[in-house]
């Protein structure tokens, strides 16, 4: 007779524990055996596609009343992605630059060919990295039991005013957002792989391998978006192997993490050996970046018209220019350099102003909008 606790499917509950081998079956059975009660797969659809069509509806609304943000280029982005086809070289003018974080102009230009104005294959980039990002999220939230909140979640992304404000920019905020998010999903997979791999489950082994050099792929090319993930990526290449979840996490594993990350951040660090004589991971934006947050001009704002008022840093980012060398690699080095220097110095001469500063922007980071 069957024990009156006994699962009625025939399955233990340890085969259900998440990271067993039952836990690698399809998303939806396994999304069903990890609930508290099981779930219809056709509801997991319904949220799914509820979710994602709310996406696409709201960046559709965007598209139709923003779209001319479409046609601007603040950043240089489509620019450099145009230089790319037509010149074969990353640049925004006539050398080669790394002002600029590779990827993004990157992915343009695989639309530039056929879409010279670019309008059209950024919208329709920007809606499919839109859709990618709510799929991943609804995914996460059924893969820790938030199933009651899946839709929630998938609502709310799709709703998220800054990611629809940014969805019509030429910049790279959608496709950050996108790869976060997908990151997250690739390191959830890396910490429920079966943590018991028996003799003769060769097959286990290169899976988790596999998963776990496309999770630091990912993450590599998370930091050729933004640089500022790359503390991000040295916090999971010393989380991941301490995780309890994941015993199995040794030389292998370590060693498929930073073959992802090394095959994605290579080829942008050798070209820039080569270029620059100097084999740089990020790029030569930091010490602008760093100075147009701390300068007197922006203190003198603060101090004049207060923390609520938007900053017009036109005047000072044509001021910067006008110092600027740019004539050679090592004028652009020189450049970032001498920027990283003038922001210090304002701060050091203006310490109780740089605090200020620096509450306001944390003030502004939790603003609702």
């Amino acid at each position: 007779n069957r024990d009156e606790g006994a699962p009625r499917n025939g399955h233990s509950i340890v085969a259900l524990a998440p990271g067993n081998r039952a836990d690698r079956r399809s998303p939806f059975e396994t999304m069903s055996a990890q609930a508290k009660r099981p779930i219809s797969r056709y509801v997991v659809i319904a949220v799914f596609l509820a979710s994602i069509g709310l996406t696409v509806a709201v960046r559709w609304f965007w598209w139709s009343d923003h779209a001319e943000h479409l046609e601007s280029d603040p950043d240089a982005y489509r620019l450099m992605a145009s230089n790319l086809v037509d010149l074969g070289t990353l640049t925004a003018g006539v050398r080669p630059t790394a002002f600029r974080p590779p990827l993004y102009p990157l992915i343009l230009s695989l639309s530039a060919s056929f879409d010279p104005d670019g309008t059209v294959g950024i919208a329709l980039l920007h809606g499919l990295l839109g859709v990618v990002t709510t799929a991943s999220v609804v995914y996460l939230a059924f893969r820790y039991h938030l199933r009651g909140s899946a839709l929630l979640a998938g609502v709310l992304i799709a709703l998220d005013p800054i990611l629809a404000y940014q969805s019509v920019r030429v910049m790279t905020e959608t496709l950050a957002t996108a790869l976060v998010a997908v990151a997250l999903v690739a390191i959830e997979r890396v910490t429920a792989t079966d943590s018991a791999v028996g003799e003769g489950e060769a097959t286990d082994r290169r899976g988790g391998a596999l998963i776990t050099a496309a999770t630091g792929l990912l993450l590599g090319l998370a930091v050729l978006c933004r640089p500022t993930f790359l503390p991000w990526l040295v916090v999971l290449v010393v989380y991941l192997p301490m995780t309890r979840a994941t015993v199995t996490f040794d030389r292998r594993r370590f060693a498929a993490l930073m073959l992802g990350v090394a095959v994605a951040l290579a080829p942008w660090v050798t070209r820039n050996a080569l270029v620059f004589g100097r084999p740089m991971v990020t790029t030569t934006h930091g010490g602008y970046t760093l100075f147009l947050a701390n300068n007197e001009d922006y203190y003198r704002h603060l101090d004049d018209a207060g923390p609520r008022r938007p900053w017009d840093a036109a005047a000072f980012a044509a001021k910067h220019r006008e110092l600027l060398s740019h004539e050679s690699a090592a004028d652009e080095l020189a450049d970032n350099r001498r920027a990283y220097e003038e922001a210090w110095r304002a701060i050091r001469e203006n310490p109780g102003e740089f605090l200020y500063a620096t509450l306001v922007r944390v003030s502004r980071f939790w603003d609702v909008l």
